[in-house]
């Protein structure tokens, strides 16, 4: 088996004139890991045919909101 490791940190309840605002620092597949994610044999029936697919690349991002 594999993980997969996400992670989110998140600053909230940062005061803006008469509103709260919040900032958070993401990832997902932190660790870059490479693993076959989905996985299809279809048998002699379609000549020994194989599909899959991989997890997907690490991605990362800010995410900024506001309450109003």
């Amino acid at each position: 088996g594999y993980a997969t490791v996400n992670a989110r940190l998140v600053l909230s309840e940062l005061p803006i004139g008469s509103t709260e605002a919040e900032i958070s620092l993401w990832s997902r597949n932190l660790l870059n890991s490479k693993a076959i994610d989905n996985y299809i044999d279809f048998g002699s029936g379609l000549g020994g045919l194989i599909t899959g697919t991989y997890t997907p690349p690490r991605t990362y991002g800010v995410t900024v909101g506001t309450k109003f």
